[in-house]
C-alpha cells in the first residue's frame, strides 16, 4: 500500500491527459502569448485532428464566429474540455491570469503519474483478466453439465444406480432457469464493473493509450484542487463557488449552492465548506488557521493529494478484494463439478467391477 502512495507523481488535479485536450489547451496559450484571435489557429488544429476531435474544434470556431467569447464557446460544445478545465479558465479570467491557468492544464504530473500505473497493474486491467477467467471456467462448467451429465446419468440408470449426492445437487443447480439466471447475473456483474468510473478510464487507457490516458479523479478531490488553485490566484471565496457551481455535477451543485448561500448571510467560508460536506472538520481548522492565501493554498494542495492518495488506495483494495472473492466463488464451483463428476465415474467403476 505504501508504494503504492509513494509511486504517484500527482500534482494539481487540473492537468488534461488526452491529446486533443492538451492539443487545445497549446494552441490557446500561443494565441494569448501572441496577442490573437485563437480562432485561425484552432481551424487549423481541427484539420490535424481525428474524428470527434476535429469536429468539436470546428463547432468550437463557429460559436466564436457567431459572436460568442471564447470560455462561452468552450462550455457551448460538449465534451470539448473537463468540466474542472473549463473552470479553472474561468478562475484564471477574473483576475487577468489565464497564462496560470494554461500552465496547470498543461502540468505534466498527471501523465507522469497515468503512465507510472503500469496498464496491466489498473483497476480495469484487473476487472478483464477476472472477467475471462470466469468466462472460461463457466464454459467449462457449462460444457461439463450440458453434454456430459446426461450421459452420466443415462449410464447410472441404465444400471440402476443412485447418483452420488454431489452429482444430483449439481444437477438441481444447473437446471437451465438456474442456468440462465446465473448467465444473467455473470453479465450484470461485469457490466456494472466496467462502469464504475475508476474501471472505465483504466480500460480506455488499455486499450487506446496513445489518444487517452485520463484517469478518473472524483469530484470532491477535484473541487480541492480548483480551491487551491482559485486561493493562489487571490479570487474570492464567493467567485470561486459561483464559477464552480456552472459546470458542477447536479450533488456538488446543491452542496456549492448551500455555501454560497451562507456567504451571502456573511458567514465565514471556511465553516460554510465544512458544513456543506466539502471539508473535513480538521481541514476546516487547519485551512482556518492558515493565515495567508498563500498559506491556504499550499494547504488545500495537501489536503488534494492526501485524499488522492487515499481514494486510489481505496480503488486498489476494493478491485483486489473482489477479484479474490469471485476466484474463491468459481473454485468452489470448479472443486463442486470435478466432485461431482469424479464420483459417479468412480461408482461406475466400482459397479462394472
Amino acid at each position: 500500500m505504501k508504494q503504492l502512495a509513494t509511486k504517484n507523481s500527482f500534482d494539481s488535479g487540473l492537468a488534461a491527459t488526452s491529446v486533443a485536450d492538451r492539443a487545445l489547451i497549446r494552441t490557446l496559450k500561443f494565441a494569448h502569448q501572441q496577442g490573437e484571435s485563437p480562432g485561425p489557429y484552432l481551424r487549423a488544429l481541427s484539420d490535424e485532428l481525428p474524428g470527434g476531435a476535429s469536429l468539436r474544434l470546428r463547432m468550437l470556431v463557429r460559436e466564436m464566429e457567431a459572436g460568442q467569447s471564447l470560455l462561452d464557446a468552450i462550455e457551448r460544445v460538449p465534451g470539448l474540455l473537463e468540466p474542472s478545465g473549463i473552470a479553472a479558465l474561468r478562475l484564471a479570467s477574473e483576475v487577468d491570469r489565464m497564462p496560470a491557468a494554461y500552465d496547470a492544464l498543461l502540468s505534466t504530473a498527471e501523465i507522469a503519474d497515468a503512465e507510472n500505473e503500469r496498464p496491466w497493474e489498473s483497476a480495469g486491467s484487473e476487472c478483464w483478466r477476472l472477467a475471462v477467467q470466469v468466462s472460461v471456467a463457466f464454459v467449462i462448467v457449462s460444457f461439463i453439465v450440458l453434454k456430459l451429465f446426461p450421459i452420466i446419468e443415462q449410464m447410472f440408470i441404465e444400471f440402476d444406480l443412485a447418483l452420488p449426492t454431489p452429482t444430483r445437487a449439481l444437477k438441481r443447480a444447473s437446471h437451465p432457469l438456474s442456468l440462465f439466471g446465473l448467465v444473467g447475473l455473470f453479465v450484470v456483474l461485469i457490466f456494472t464493473l466496467f462502469r464504475l468510473p475508476e474501471i472505465a478510464a483504466s480500460l480506455r487507457r488499455f486499450f487506446a493509450p496513445a489518444s487517452s490516458i485520463q484517469r478518473y479523479v472524483p469530484s470532491n478531490i477535484r473541487f480541492l484542487a480548483l480551491a487551491a488553485f482559485s486561493t493562489k490566484l487571490g479570487c474570492s471565496w464567493s467567485s470561486m463557488v459561483a464559477i464552480l457551481s456552472r459546470n458542477a455535477s447536479s450533488k456538488m451543485r446543491a452542496r456549492l449552492s448551500r455555501v454560497h448561500a451562507a456567504l451571502d448571510k456573511g458567514e465565514d467560508p471556511v465553516l460554510a465548506l465544512a458544513r456543506a460536506g466539502l471539508l473535513m472538520k480538521h481541514e476546516a481548522h487547519a485551512l482556518g488557521t492558515a493565515g495567508s492565501r498563500e498559506g491556504q493554498s499550499w494547504l488545500l494542495h495537501r489536503m488534494m493529494l492526501r485524499r488522492y492518495q487515499r481514494y486510489r488506495q481505496g480503488v486498489y483494495v476494493m478491485t483486489r478484494t473482489l477479484s479474490m472473492a469471485i476466484m474463491i466463488f468459481v473454485g468452489f464451483v470448479v472443486i463442486w463439478t470435478a466432485i461431482a463428476v469424479l464420483l459417479p465415474l468412480f461408482s461406475l467403476i466400482g459397479a462394472l467391477a
